[in-house]
């Protein structure tokens, strides 16, 4: 006669190899998570930078006029756009930060703009005019570093500000 069940040895047998292909496989499984977190922060930078140079650029395009760019230099623009906001793009405690009306926006834990100035045939412009002088800027290169945890970015534009042509 056959008997029903598992013996000891079988149970115990069955118990270290689960143990076993569990110890091999977790190991796998940290690493898919990681690189899935990984992977999900610089998607967030990503649209965080990308949403920031639209925002910026939407605005440096709709400078008033030529006599209203109020401050130009390699880190900082502050300009009035056509409905009489007054922009300023720069770095404060180590953070980009962009003011309208004085108010801070905050883009990132830490970074950094950098501005490059063109003129009217396309030559870099160490130290562009600015009010209440005509400005000389045509285009403006915009570059911004963010880091966010510890994961950096870098995004670029140019952009031709519609009423500085």
């Amino acid at each position: 006669m056959f008997k029903q069940g598992f013996t000891l040895i079988e149970i115990v047998m069955v118990m270290v190899l689960m143990i076993i292909m569990v110890g091999l496989g977790a190991p796998m499984l940290y690493q898919v998570a990681s690189g899935w977190q990984v992977a999900q922060r610089q998607a967030e930078l990503s649209e965080l930078g990308r949403a920031a140079l639209e925002l910026n650029s939407r605005d440096i395009r709709d400078i008033k006029n030529r006599f209203n760019v109020t401050a130009a230099n390699a880190t900082c623009l502050r300009f009035i756009t056509n409905d009489n906001r007054t922009v300023a793009l720069n770095v404060t405690s180590n953070q980009p930060r962009r003011w309208v009306n004085g108010t801070a926006y905050t883009l990132a834990d830490s970074g950094a703009y950098s501005f490059i100035y063109y003129d009217v045939n396309g030559t870099a412009i160490a130290a562009p005019q600015v009010s209440p002088a005509e400005t000389d800027i045509r285009l403006v290169q915009m570059q911004i570093n963010v880091t966010e945890g510890s994961e950096p970015a870098v995004f670029q534009v140019t952009i031709a500000p519609r009423r500085l042509q």
